[in-house]
């Protein structure tokens, strides 16, 4: 297992995966539920910071580990799809589909596909027929777009159309054109049929963070391709919807139109707090030992939101690094809990009063 010296443990800046993750048993079975007995898409919402990525990223970290289920995990990160809203959401989807088999599958660079893309039908075939349909797929949504006039543009998602246009240069060129479902659900077929040679049964798409996103491309991406989601050929697991809009009529009713749809919450049991604290402890090289009296604090006064804990154990553990503790007591929980008190009511009145809290509200 993997230690750390003088780098905290206690991770607040980015998603917690095993072997810190903890708690979250109910989530998990239902998701486990959603994923692997029903095989439906879900989709997951609730305030920022709440640990819905870090849910999402074990779960796929998990399925890209141990293969053991048949299922091949496919990541749509932030970044992905900011250029899904600026291309197409399903061409977009099948380009990241194909170089995730590429990569997991076929075993090879993901450079050389590229590569093939770019000089397009004077590549030199490859040995095997699924590299070849791979290929084929892959060009389909993301060749650059070419015009009469020499002119070109990177264009990502969508299939191929000829476009003529009257002008000083009368232009006929290549223009993509958004997928319609069927026809991207007829891609899909094709991927599982290449994923099917090499022992998995079924593809499922992980789309974190498109609740960041503004609330219009959240409602337009679920309503336009809500068949897809629901489509029992691919699945997708979604961290969608802000909860300010989650709280919109016309959001809420998208959300229940999933048959799987999961609020993402504090801890709701003392025994989470306990295991995020030992999990976080136990990379320790020199251990620090916590009180019990210290986790009832954690989590009374925190109201068991993971990324307060994590926060004020991060600066107890500073403390007793420099001092050299080998215990941390209630004193000194107290102390490094009073730093963080004012935001701490910030969080809580926010809540309250049914609005979203987004880390950057501490800074208003």
């Amino acid at each position: 297992m993997k230690t750390l010296d003088d780098n905290s443990p206690f991770e607040h800046t980015r998603p917690v995966t095993p072997p810190i993750f903890a708690g979250r048993s109910k989530e998990l079975k239902i998701i486990n539920n959603a994923l692997y007995e029903n095989k439906d898409s879900l989709i997951l919402f609730g305030n920022d910071a709440i640990g819905k990525s870090s849910i999402i990223k074990t779960i796929y970290e998990n399925l890209n580990l141990t293969k053991q289920r048949q299922i091949l995990p496919v990541w749509f990160s932030a970044f992905d799809f900011i250029k899904a809203v600026e291309c197409d959401f399903l061409g977009l989807t099948i380009r990241q589909i194909c170089g995730t088999i590429w990569t997991e599958c076929i075993k090879k660079s993901y450079s050389i596909l590229l590569e093939n893309d770019l000089a397009g039908s004077k590549t030199e075939l490859f040995q095997s027929p699924e590299e070849n349909a791979l290929v084929r797929i892959f060009r389909l949504v993301s060749n650059e777009k070419f015009t009469g006039s020499g002119k070109s543009s990177k264009e990502i998602g969508g299939k191929i159309g000829l476009e003529g246009k009257i002008s000083r240069e009368n232009e006929i060129g290549k223009e993509r054109k958004s997928f319609a479902t069927f026809e991207f659900l007829y891609l899909v077929d094709e991927l599982n049929g290449i994923i099917n040679s090499f022992g998995f049964q079924s593809i499922i798409v992980f789309c974190d963070e498109l609740n960041h996103l503004p609330e219009i491309i959240n409602t337009e991406i679920l309503r336009n391709y809500f068949s897809i989601f629901s489509s029992k050929k691919i699945q997708f697991v979604i961290v969608a919807v802000n909860p300010e809009m989650s709280r919109k009529e016309d959001a809420r009713q998208l959300i229940e139109s999933f048959n799987y749809q999961l609020e993402i919450g504090p801890f709701k049991k003392i025994e989470d707090v306990k295991e995020l604290v030992k999990n976080s402890s136990s990379l320790l090289k020199h251990k620090i030992e916590f009180e019990d009296e210290c986790i009832d604090f954690l989590f009374k006064n925190t109201e068991g939101h993971p990324w307060w804990i994590q926060k004020i154990c991060d600066s107890t553990y500073a403390i007793a690094l420099i001092k050299k503790f080998d215990k941390i007591d209630i004193s000194l929980i107290e102390k490094c809990y009073l730093d963080y008190q004012d935001e701490i009511l910030i969080y809580k009145n926010r809540i309250a009063a049914g609005l979203p809290f987004r880390k950057r509200n501490l800074n208003q």
